[in-house]
């Protein structure tokens, strides 16, 4: 169910308005269940000497176990209009089976939407890698941007190109740009091969920290759970 940003790859500053003063984070799992997946899933929790601690993984059980894959430590790099964004370092696979990913990823830097704090959905969720080159030795920044907007929309986005996060670009700004290679969207799907889409959809609570992204049949075609009391 986990694919990667931009073909093969694939996020976390607390917004919802200017928080730009404030630099806390959750506690909890963050479980994305998304059918066309557009990158992880996570959990952040307490480590040594004061250290904040994300774990990057993916959903089993049906969607209903997160499955830890990599872990790295939280750290504040600069800032946007929403908020805080971080920089996880020192990220290592949780098991001998994921060992590859973190060998041609780093700088992966991520933002959460302020609401997340008290189990809320609502805001832009970022996430940002730089991906190592291949032949030409030339690396790639890849980004992936999930977007619970206020009036209900719900809108997704993964693809290519620096500046999503630093410029903290809406879902819009990114369509638009003429320098970002849009590669998936949760309305289209696959841009290269016109695969999936689900058209318009919406978001919905469905209480308890669930939350359902609906197309426009009323079908649920994804949920997303916050769980703030599940840190470990």
């Amino acid at each position: 169910m986990l694919v990667l940003v931009a073909a093969a790859s694939a996020f976390v500053s607390l917004w919802s308005g200017n928080t730009a003063a404030t630099a806390t984070l959750p506690n909890g799992t963050f479980t994305f269940n998304d059918v066309m997946a557009y990158g992880f899933s996570y959990r952040i929790l307490d480590g040594d000497d004061g250290e904040t601690i994300i774990q990057l993984g993916d959903l089993g059980d049906a969607g209903r176990t997160f499955i830890p894959m990599y872990e790295g430590v939280l750290r504040e790099d600069g800032s946007n209009d929403q908020g805080t964004i971080w920089k996880v370092e020192n990220l290592e696979a949780l098991d001998d089976r994921f060992v590859a990913w973190p060998q041609h990823h780093s700088n992966i830097r991520v933002q959460f939407p302020a609401g997340a704090a008290t189990g809320e959905v609502e805001g832009r969720w970022y996430f940002e890698s730089e991906v190592a080159g291949g032949a030409g030795g030339q690396s790639t920044i890849e980004f992936a941007i999930r977007e619970f907007d206020e009036d209900g929309r719900a809108r997704w986005v993964s693809g290519s190109g620096g500046g999503v996060i630093d410029r903290g670009l809406t879902y819009d700004e990114i369509l638009a740009s003429d320098s970002l290679d849009i590669g998936m969207t949760l309305e289209d799907g696959d841009c290269d091969d016109e695969r999936g889409g689900y058209g318009p959809c919406t978001w919905r609570s469905a209480g308890d920290g669930r939350f359902e992204v609906i197309d426009s049949d009323g079908i649920v075609v994804m949920k997303v759970h916050i769980d703030l009391d599940d840190a470990r």
